[in-house]
C-alpha cells in the first residue's frame, strides 16, 4: 500500500497512483507540474543573468596586456575555477530535476545545448579555457543523467514518451553521463607552452 506522501489522487477518476507518474494508469488523465522547487525557464534565465554579470565585471577591468594575460592564466591554472565559475557550477549542480513531462523535456533540451565543444590540439584556447569547458560539460552531463533517470521513473507507464526522450538525446548526440575528456598529450603541451611563455616574459622584463 502506498503512503500518503508517495501517492496522489487522480482528479478525474479518483484513483490512487504513485506521486511521480505523469498520467493516471486508470483513466489516462495527465497530471500537471508536480511541485518542482524551481522552474526550468527561470533557472536558465538566472544562469544567463549571472553569465552577463560576470562578463561585464571582467570587461570593466580593461585589457590586461601580454604580461597581465600570462600571469592571469598562470594564476587560474594554479587556483582552479574562478569564484564566478564556482557560483555557476553550484547553480547547475544544485538545481532539482522537475517531475512533469514538459519540464523534464525542456530541461534536457536546454541542458544539452549548454554542452561545450572541447577545443582541439591546434586551437587558440588556453589550458584554463579547456579545463573550464570540461568542468561545465561534467556538470551538465551529470544533470542530464539525473533528468534521464527521472524520466525513466515518471514515464514508466508511457514507453512511447520514453522512446521520444531517447530519440531526442540521440538527435542531440548526447549520451547521459558520458563526458568527453581532453587528451593528456594536449594538456602536457599546453602546460609546457604556459611555462615557456612565462619564462619569455620574465626574460623580456628582467633581461
Amino acid at each position: 500500500m502506498m503512503s500518503a506522501e508517495n501517492s496522489r489522487k487522480c482528479p478525474s477518476c479518483g484513483a490512487a497512483a504513485a506521486a511521480m507518474i505523469v498520467k493516471c494508469p486508470y483513466c489516462g488523465h495527465e497530471y500537471g507540474g508536480t511541485g518542482a522547487s524551481d522552474g526550468v525557464t527561470a533557472f536558465f534565465e538566472r544562469l544567463d543573468a549571472l553569465d552577463q554579470e560576470l562578463f561585464e565585471a571582467e570587461a570593466a577591468k580593461g585589457p590586461k596586456g601580454p604580461l597581465g594575460a600570462v600571469l592571469a592564466e598562470t594564476v587560474k591554472q594554479i587556483a582552479g575555477p574562478s569564484l564566478g565559475d564556482k557560483r555557476k557550477l553550484e547553480m547547475i549542480q544544485n538545481f532539482p530535476i522537475p517531475n512533469s513531462r514538459e519540464d523534464i523535456t525542456e530541461f534536457v533540451i536546454l541542458a544539452s545545448s549548454r554542452l561545450k565543444a572541447v577545443p582541439g590540439l591546434f586551437s587558440m584556447a588556453s589550458h584554463s579555457e579547456i579545463r573550464d569547458a570540461e568542468r561545465y560539460n561534467e556538470a551538465w552531463n551529470a544533470k542530464i543523467k539525473q533528468a534521464y533517470a527521472k524520466a525513466r521513473i515518471v514515464f514508466a507507464s508511457d514507453p512511447v514518451e520514453m522512446r521520444k526522450i531517447d530519440q531526442m538525446l540521440k538527435d542531440l548526440n548526447v549520451t547521459p553521463g558520458k563526458t568527453a575528456s581532453v587528451p593528456k598529450q594536449l594538456l602536457v603541451l599546453l602546460a609546457i607552452g604556459a611555462v615557456a611563455a612565462i619564462v619569455l616574459v620574465l626574460a623580456l622584463v628582467f633581461g
